[in-house]
């Protein structure tokens, strides 16, 4: 069976595929929203491509996704979700899927301060994967501190991590001219009091 979506698809609950090799083209808009609080899954789904834009942002965190058989990202394709970017904050939206490959790009919606983050997952797949199979999109950076998705192939997860950002290193280099300012100043007064 195939279910190709080119226009809105409202998953507010689970589906069930049935037996089979099932397919679901997004070309679309998925929208999730797990209302219930429990996750929203396509049950009995092997294939799961997606051109379009898979949207699980609301302004909550923690709502889960999850597709069993195979996600498949087209470089037009994208995931939208919530993130809390404190290390101690709640969880963040996830996509759970079985392997994941393509390209996908990750759009993050920012419910809380920023943080630098040990790991987050965002995308938990179940059996290895493409490590850049999921990609953050622009420049996600707050103040200090800039974010990127790493894969972990131990756990086959991908996860939202902080560094340092640039502004980091710009503000050391600062204070690395501030002291040779300093130094040059000195060696004038030096060299006139000698004189």
């Amino acid at each position: 069976d195939v279910f190709n979506n080119s226009g809105s698809f409202n998953a507010a609950d689970s589906s069930d595929f049935g037996s089979g090799h099932d397919r679901f083209e997004n070309a679309g808009v998925l929208s999730v929203s797990a209302g219930s609080g429990q996750p929203v899954r396509f049950d009995g789904l092997e294939t799961f491509i997606n051109g379009g834009q898979l949207n699980l942002r609301n302004g909550r965190v923690g709502e889960i996704f999850v597709i069993p058989g195979d996600f498949t990202g087209r470089e037009v394709g994208s995931v939208s979700l919530d993130a809390s970017l404190e290390s101690d904050g709640p969880p963040n939206d996830k996509l759970v899927v079985g392997t994941a490959g393509g390209s996908t790009e990750v759009v993050l919606g920012n419910t809380g301060p920023g943080g630098l983050l040990v790991s987050k997952v965002v995308v938990d797949a179940q059996a290895p994967s493409a490590a850049d199979a999921f990609v953050l999109t622009g420049q996600c950076e707050r103040g200090l501190i800039q974010y990127d998705i790493a894969y972990d192939p131990a756990n086959f997860d991908y996860s939202l991590v902080g560094t340092p950002s640039g502004s980091v290193y710009r503000i050391l280099k600062f204070a690395e001219a501030e002291t040779n300012v300093w130094h040059e100043t000195s060696d004038v007064w030096l060299a006139r009091m000698r004189s």
